[in-house]
């Protein structure tokens, strides 16, 4: 080949040059895809645009295409998970739990399908080379077909040997092409991988908004996608210079590649790559998170980095790639350095009590600051009653049913349309929280919360330790978890289901681990406690399990602070006035974000919104249970991290809330049981249900239920009410309940599931663990462990733990069974009520002279729609529980108190019947009486309810500790708690009916979890109700389903 041919040959000669490295540059020089050949990498980019627009455009919009996107989102939203039968039978030969592989969602692999299908077409689809003088977007004929055109040689010293004619297919063709299209994904690869805005383009708020949780999959995909690429570009080269020879030598051509430099960039950019991919892997980068992100650090750069120097041409996607990441990295480190405080801090040190109490300021600032004010927590009242029995130590101080009082607002924090009520007024007996339907909370659906006394209900950062800024106060919770709550130095917001990356300079100074925030940033909190992040962090292993050892180590030896830290604590004039905290450590924290998808979901506008979790999973639960809540209580959510909306604002229709928890012990309930119960006070039963389902509670209903009489046995006309179960506590909308009464059985023996109709225990057949499964059809066998515990969570109880789930569960069927009896009473005076409205509605029809006349007279009590028939509607169609409001009514209520209608004027007929012809069989207004729970609530009796940890890396024995009011948050929201599994289709469904509009569903939890939902999800779309105009058929889903 000492010349180049004459003839029209898709492999172009090389002239004979006597030095290799001459010849090999000119050998690769000619062998390079022409200018417009690179139309393939621009057709991409036009294509990822094109998706990329109409999406942003669909997001601004709101639009959900109507019943064609119904359609779309039933079958889109559908994944599955599998069980390999090889690797169960590994894991039980271990005694290991194998946790299900996840499947991509339908619309995620139909995503990959087209990302896939399209990056090879377009390697391989139509010609490879374009010769040189065609214009880039010249597809006629001339330029395209197999015939093959000449044009004059440039002038150039080797291009001028390229071909310049169009070459359909070659081997050096088809791998040129396959290198062009592997560069031109490297943007898009990036992009993928981005997490802060602007540089994260996805994720700019006016275009499609998704975050790295929801993008990390397809960062995944596209750079496994660009490595097979390489790998056939590799492939394809290599058969070309081992088919062309050197005519001097006759030697083939790959010998002589070796000495051109860019050869070799090539491969250590593609041997760079290759371990990049494998250090990747899924099993390395659960095991060895640190060393699988400093590898990534390390060698994604430097693969983009040899792949430009390998083939400069096209280097211009390397460097664009590249720029992004550099940026992205830069700006993230100036938001990061703002944010702990290296430009200084925006938090306030709190001011000495004395001080505040002495510089009060008066006029409109000052009465601006009292409605945002956080009301304190009132000490614990004894509210005297009849007996002992009946005393209680939660709660707010005693009112009654009827009284009308100023209400503080279900927030923490005043809200700014309310007049602030002063110390020593009385509150204006007109007003009422809230002001009306319109502008506030509660719709007049809703059960009478007027003798609820809000402001006992506040934030946990008012009664609480609030750490210094830039450290986080850690606290040891049931089942492994610890709790970190810290404010940042710097000033940063964040939305409702978002996650940060944190880093722990005491446990890893560089490396950082992501987690969901578990509370709101609420702009308007009179102080930086306002924007408090909470994170709950189970402890598995690696990182989170040394960050457990080292706080149970500190807690051990006394500390409260890391040795080699040094908090701004201390109460001397140089020092900040914050100190160190009465139980938990405070460690240094450096924090990173907010990330996360979930600030493009629009929770207001739906009717209902469902939110499923499982496990850990609740710290996004919890973010979006309490900004819903504030938002129906009147708050603007632009204010807590969201969109614009709230009661009463344009475009918010969200009317219900349904919370349903699925967790492993009782104990976990300590999570978030504070949290619970200020949003269970703020929006009442029935707009806001909460249910806990603990999987891993034996029930009793199998073992000590007592047999059946059979029909032989049983003696004639004897009763059966004795075998009657408990009256269900949660019943649905418009059910009937008839003849069912209350077990007087003790609480040992009761076991009151079955009361609750959601609840499933088919699933417990053993007392082992992996006979805990139950089947649900196309998702085959699910472990009810997989709908709780995350992959690598620790299953093992503490050490005492099994104790104190007793006794949350013990407390929880205690005021379960006195609900029970107060809704039975109430509806039986409601009953009375009514009957005694009947009886005078009748005397009114006997005793009148004209129906116009009598009409004119009649009370509005008496009218069609009685007050009296709703309330009792309301109570018997939902849970009239009052523990989680801790509502009282006032000493002596019940027997001095008098009835609404006791009071009634009937003028037409002075002897008409009243209730207290039936005095003998009243029901009075019923007391809660106080649990042993509710006297647990000394510091003796609560350290002895704690259970002991003993699983410090060196066997250090501490105890669990929490103060009085968190033991009450627990034995209240443990009502709510029942055993076994959810009947999630049936509460979805149930939830869809009742709603008077679209759903939308949040959920956070394992991939079976994920699964089941998005499975009852896509059986309730329903596209034909849209068509109707009934828009029930359409869900929305909100999913953290992410791993970094």
């Amino acid at each position: 080949m000492s010349a180049p041919t004459s003839t029209l040959t898709p492999n172009p000669t090389t002239p004979s040059y006597p030095d290799n490295v001459e010849w090999i540059t000119a050998y690769l020089t000619i062998h390079m895809l022409s200018i417009p050949s690179r139309r393939y990498a621009y057709l991409l980019w036009i294509v990822v645009v094109f998706f990329f627009l109409l999406f942003a455009v669909l997001h601004w919009t709101g639009s959900r295409g109507g019943s064609l996107g119904a359609y779309w989102s039933r079958w889109a939203l559908r994944r599955r998970t599998w069980r390999k039968k090889g690797k169960i039978v590994a894991a039980s030969k271990k005694g290991v739990r194998a946790q299900p592989m996840p499947m991509s969602s339908n619309a995620q692999i139909l995503c990959l399908t087209v990302i896939v299908l399209g990056s090879l077409a377009l390697c391989f689809a139509g010609p490879d080379y374009i010769a040189p003088g065609t214009k880039v977007w010249q597809f006629n004929r001339n330029s395209t077909n197999n015939t093959i055109s000449r044009r004059a040689y440039d002038t150039s010293l080797f291009t001028q040997y390229q071909p310049q004619y169009t070459i359909p297919k070659a081997w050096w063709t088809s791998g040129g092409r396959t290198g062009l299209i592997a560069f031109a994904l490297f943007p898009l690869c990036i992009l993928f991988a981005l997490k802060a805005p602007p540089f994260a383009i996805f994720a700019i708020p006016f275009m499609i908004q998704l975050h790295f949780d929801k993008l990390a999959w397809l960062h995944r995909w596209v750079g496994r996608l660009i490595w097979f690429i390489t790998a056939l570009h590799v492939a394809l080269w290599s058969v070309q210079l081992v088919r062309d020879h050197r005519s001097a030598t006759g030697e083939i051509a790959y010998t002589y590649a070796w000495q051109y430099e860019k050869f070799i960039y090539g491969w250590i950019a593609f041997g760079v790559m290759t371990l990049l991919m494998l250090c990747s892997v899924q099993p390395l980068r659960r095991s060895h998170y640190e060393a699988f992100y400093f590898l990534h650090i390390l060698l994604a750069p430097l693969t983009i980095i040899m792949s430009a120097l390998h083939h400069p041409p096209v280097w211009i996607w390397c460097w664009v790639a590249l720029a992004l990441w550099g940026c992205e990295r830069l700006w993230r480190a100036t938001w990061w350095l703002s944010t702990n405080g290296y430009f200084g801090s925006s938090v306030r040190a709190p001011p000495a009590e004395e001080k505040m109490s002495s510089h009060r300021s008066f006029g409109k600032k000052a009465e601006k600051a009292d409605m945002l004010r956080p009301t304190p927590f009132p000490p614990p009242v004894v509210i005297p009653a009849a007996s002992a029995s009946q005393q209680t130590l939660i709660g707010p101080p005693a009112s009654t049913l009827t009284s009308v009082q100023v209400k503080a607002p279900p927030s923490a924090y005043k809200a700014p349309h309310l007049p602030a009520v002063h110390h020593g007024e009385d509150p204006q007996p007109q007003l009422s929280y809230p002001p009306s339907e319109h502008s506030t909370y509660p719709p007049s659906t809703s059960r009478n919360n007027s003798s609820v006394d809000f402001a006992s209900i506040a934030p946990p950062t008012v009664y609480s330790y609030v750490p210094p800024p830039g450290y986080a106060h850690a606290e040891l919770l049931a089942g492994m978890t610890v709790r970190l709550r810290f404010i940042t130095p710097g000033y940063l917001s964040w939305a409702p289901g978002q996650h940060f990356l944190i880093t722990v300079p005491a446990i890893s100074r560089f490396c950082t681990h992501p987690f969901t925030c578990a509370s709101i940033c609420d702009e308007q909190a009179p102080s930086d406690g306002g924007r408090e992040i909470v994170l709950l962090i189970r402890a598995k292993n690696g990182w989170t399990r040394d960050l457990w050892d080292e706080i149970v180590a500190m807690s051990a030896k006394g500390l409260k602070c890391h040795p080699s830290e040094n908090p701004p604590v201390g109460n001397g004039e140089k020092r900040a006035s914050w100190h160190l905290p009465d139980k938990g450590v405070l460690l240094k924290v450096l924090v990173d974000g907010p990330f996360g998808s979930a600030i493009r979901a629009r929770w207001g506008e739906n009717s209902t919104a469902v939110i499923v979790a499982g496990g850990s999973g609740v710290s996004f639960g919890m973010s979006v249970l309490e900004y819903l809540c504030l938002c129906m209580a009147g708050r603007d959510g632009k204010f807590l991290g969201g969109r614009p909306g709230g009661w009463g604002k344009k475009g918010f229709r969200l009317r219900r809330i349904r919370f349903v928890w699925l967790v492993r012990e009782f104990s976990h309930i300590q999570w978030c049981a504070s949290v619970l119960r200020r949003c269970m006070a703020m929006i009442p039963e029935p707009d806001l249900r909460v249910d806990i389902f603990v999987t891993n509670a034996k029930t009793a209903l199998d073992v000590r239920r007592a047999p059946l009489l059979s029909a032989q046995a049983q003696p004639k006309g004897a009763s059966t009410d004795f075998l009657v179960p408990p009256t269900p506590q949660y019943t649905r909308q418009g059910r009937s309940r008839s003849g069912s009464t209350s077990s007087d059985t003790s609480v040992e023996s009761e076991d009151d599931a079955a009361g609750n109709e959601y609840v499933d225990l088919s699933y417990y057949t053993g007392d082992y663990a992996n006979e805990e499964a139950f089947s649900d059809g196309e998702l085959g066998e699910i472990n009810v462990v997989d709908l709780t515990n995350f992959d690598g969570d620790d299953d093992t109880v503490l050490p005492g733990e099994a104790q104190f789930s007793k006794r949350v569960k013990k407390e929880g069927k205690v005021r379960r069974r006195q609900s029970r009896k107060i809704s039975t009473a109430m509806l039986a005076k409601l009953q009375l009520e009514d009957r005694a409205t009947e009886e005078r509605r009748r005397r009114h029809r006997d005793n009148r002279v004209s129906a116009s006349s009598t009409d004119k007279l009649l009370s509005p009590v008496l009218s069609p729609v009685s007050p009296v028939r709703d309330r009792r509607m309301s109570i018997g169609s939902s849970q009239f529980s009052l523990g989680y409001v801790d509502v009282d009514y006032g000493p002596g209520t019940a027997s001095s108190s008098a009835s609404p209608l006791d009071t009634i004027h009937n003028p037409v007929s002075p002897n008409a019947f009243s209730p207290s012809s039936v005095s003998a069989v009243r029901i009075q207004d019923p007391i809660r009486p106080a649990s042993d729970w509710d006297n647990q609530t000394t510091h003796g009796s609560i350290y002895a309810m704690m259970p002991t940890v003993g699983t410090g890396s060196h066997g250090e024995q501490v105890k669990l500790d929490v103060d009085a009011q968190e033991i009450r948050d627990i034995g209240i929201v443990s009502e709510h708690a029942w055993p076994g599994r959810p009947k999630l289709e049936r509460i979805l469904a149930d939830e869809v009916e009742a709603s008077k509009g679209s759903v939308i569903v949040g959920c956070c939890g394992p991939i079976s979890l994920n699964a089941v939902i998005r499975k009852a999800i896509g059986a309730q779309i329903n596209p034909a109700r849209i068509r109707r105009g009934d828009m029930r058929g359409m869900i929305s889903l909100v999913s953290e389903e992410f791993e970094y």
